[in-house]
């Protein structure tokens, strides 16, 4: 066994060489993110010889060995056969898969190996980056060295994942970072470039709906949907002429056109709501250890952000439940996927989470200890948001948008469609279970609670937001009139096009 030993670290040194002149290594960076586990059974495939990772990696040959990144560098390769008769020449020979790896190269052929993890059609994405960034290879593969078949593991071709990484390394996770944006040559007409940002997650699935089934397309828009880290990014992004059109919190509205917001804007905002997507949707999730609200006592709960959004809603809460806001502390972490997975990770006992991000929590045991809407009545969550300056200079575009959007909700609300939507929501949210999809779309069409048909705005929602944030709001301001935030002209544009009867 030493001289088995031996061989294989003699053959690793040679070749570790080579694979160096491939990959110039980075050391790891300090925030190092590993990609989440597939939630369903992914099997490993059928190959043309056996091999366990497992096996030789436990001989201490690295994953470099095997697979280099040549020129351009977007995938990793597989041995060449050469390679594996280096040291399969002498060891083992008898065995049947030995003999069949010795037919390939006395063939000069290729092993057809089957590739485990496929990049997904129309992403740009390659391995040479990644590798000089930092990025191991256990962190996206997980830990191939238990496994006897390679098999996908790692939901690392998920685009949650690759959001997730790059927002927890702080690199733009921006659409066309991976994406192309299709040239007007290739659609064979003229496009209006139209910029939306949102919190990425399910409630992008009217956007989804609209773009895989053409309605974007039809209105002539070319439409970017760009995931942003938290609310205070989105603003910025909105005010700062980066993004056209943003979906967030009703409330983001309010606060920052009344000098509430959490930070302050380079240029006075003049944002308004033209069309709602959500109303309800939001819940106070907490550990399975948290009972009562007497159990946050003392505690840190996550929020987007501790001046806008639902961190207001939460308060609200924690006030009903007997408790003041000397007995917790919040904490800004970021957007509702970031925090639910903080909360499964019990970084925090409890945070705000919206519709379906629920779903996988409280999955596993964590309790939903409110639904707001249970407690404080109607409540306007999503809305369209924009400048008044860009829409009036933009008004075509926004009204095709607000026409394209509220079709594909309505569109959602249609029965038959059902299957076809869970479809389009799991190609937007790969290796998620048919059964998964399928509830998260229940959920955002349920009948008291989720998205608005025609994309109409909620007029009770918006005063229960108005009612906390004169609550809760900084400077303390009383705020009655929904309409100093609302502009629906746009939407009745879009629901009645010049010509129509």
């Amino acid at each position: 066994m030493k001289k088995l030993f031996d061989v294989f670290l003699m053959i690793a040194a040679m070749f570790m060489s080579l694979a160096a002149g491939a990959v110039q290594a980075q050391p790891p960076t300090p925030a190092a993110w590993a990609v989440q586990a597939n939630l369903a059974p992914h099997p490993a495939p059928e190959q043309p010889l056996p091999f366990s990772h497992k096996t030789h990696i436990g001989m201490a040959l690295p994953c470099q060995l095997c697979h280099i990144n040549p020129a351009p560098g977007r995938q990793m390769t597989f041995p060449a056969t050469a390679t594996c008769m280096n040291c399969h020449a002498t060891i083992v020979t008898d065995r049947p898969a030995i003999k069949k790896l010795a037919q390939y190269a006395k063939s000069h052929q290729p092993i057809p190996w089957a590739r485990v993890y496929q990049v997904l059609p129309g992403i740009t994405w390659t391995h040479r980056k990644h590798l000089q960034a930092g990025v191991t290879c256990e962190m996206c593969h997980g830990t191939v060295a238990g496994l006897d078949a390679m098999a996908e593991t790692t939901a690392v071709t998920a685009m949650a994942s690759c959001i997730g990484c790059h927002q927890a390394r702080s690199v733009s996770a921006a659409c066309s970072v991976c994406h192309a944006w299709p040239t007007d040559a290739v659609l064979g007409f003229a496009q209006t470039p139209l910029r939306v940002i949102g919190f990425p997650g399910g409630a992008n699935l009217p956007l989804w709906v609209a773009e895989d089934r053409g309605l974007f397309a039809r209105e002539r828009l070319a439409v970017k949907l760009s995931p942003t880290p938290n609310s205070v990014a989105l603003v910025q992004s909105l005010v700062n002429d980066e993004e056209d059109i943003a979906l967030a919190a009703f409330d983001n509205v309010v606060a920052y056109q009344e000098g509430q917001g959490e930070v302050n804007l380079s240029a006075a905002p003049d944002l308004f709501a033209f069309m709602g997507f959500s109303h309800g949707t939001v819940r106070l999730v907490v550990s399975p250890t948290i009972k009562t609200y007497d159990d946050l006592r003392g505690k840190t709960l996550a929020v987007d952000s501790v001046a806008t959004g639902y961190s207001l809603v939460l308060r609200k809460l924690l006030q009903l439940g007997g408790l003041t806001e000397g007995d917790y502390r919040l904490e800004s972490v970021g957007s509702t996927a970031t925090r639910a997975q903080a909360l499964m990770e019990n970084k925090f006992p409890g945070t705000i989470l919206t519709t379906p991000l629920e779903i996988a929590p409280e999955s596993r045991g964590y309790r939903r200890l409110a639904n707001a809407v249970d407690v404080l009545g109607p409540y306007q969550t999503i809305v369209g948001m924009t400048r008044r300056s860009w829409a009036t200079g933009n008004r075509d575009a926004l009204v095709s948008f607000i026409r394209a959007s509220s079709e594909s909700i309505d569109w959602l609300f249609d029965p038959k469609n059902r299957a076809e939507a869970v479809a389009i929501y799991r190609r937007h949210v790969p290796n998620m279970p048919e059964d998964a999809a399928r509830r998260h779309v229940d959920a955002l069409l349920g009948e008291h609670e989720g998205f608005t048909p025609g994309g109409a705005l909620d007029s009770a929602g918006m005063m229960t937001v108005l009612r906390i944030r004169s609550e809760f709001g900084l400077p303390q301001k009383t705020l009655t009139d929904p309409a100093r935030y609302v502009d629906e002209r746009y939407q009745q544009a879009a629901r009645h096009p010049v010509g129509s009867q």
